[in-house]
């Protein structure tokens, strides 16, 4: 009896360690902020990958939303939108694209921080950690981030 009980244990405290172990070196980061001026909503999500508390991926979508005397905008925000995705081309590291439905336009771009140079990792914040974009972003910039 004592023997299952012990095996019983050990078994628990095996599984435990091996699923906690996993759940620590992957990790998302999710921010998201939302601000609305005169009839455009503007919908940001930042979703942080992590792999052993560094960076591995950064995707941001950013979804703009024409209500009212706004939607006149729409079809300039689309050229301009489609420029800033096709700069985005000519970068390492980096894929982009754009869509347009009804009266939103939605961008969404994607670093992978293994390929993007030193420059671009400081500005996106890949060089930082899980609770230093957590704070940076949250704190002070505004946004939720869980």
């Amino acid at each position: 009896m004592k023997k299952r009980i012990l095996m019983g244990l050990t078994t628990l405290a095996l599984v435990g360690t091996l699923t906690g172990c996993g759940s620590k070196k992957n990790k998302t980061l999710t921010c998201t902020q939302t601000i609305e001026v005169d009839g455009m909503k503007t919908e940001e999500k930042l979703v942080y990958k992590f792999k052993d508390n560094k960076v591995t991926k950064l995707t941001e979508t950013r979804k703009v939303i024409f209500d009212g005397e706004m939607k006149d905008l729409l079809d300039e925000y689309k050229g301009s939108a489609k420029e800033s995705v096709d700069s985005f081309k000519e970068i390492d590291g980096v894929t982009a694209k754009t869509d347009t439905k009804d009266n939103t336009i939605t961008t969404t771009v994607t670093y992978d921080a293994k390929k993007v140079d030193s420059s671009l990792k400081d500005a996106q914040l890949l060089n930082e950690s899980y609770e230093s974009i957590k704070d940076i972003k949250g704190q002070q910039n505004g946004y939720t981030c869980k």
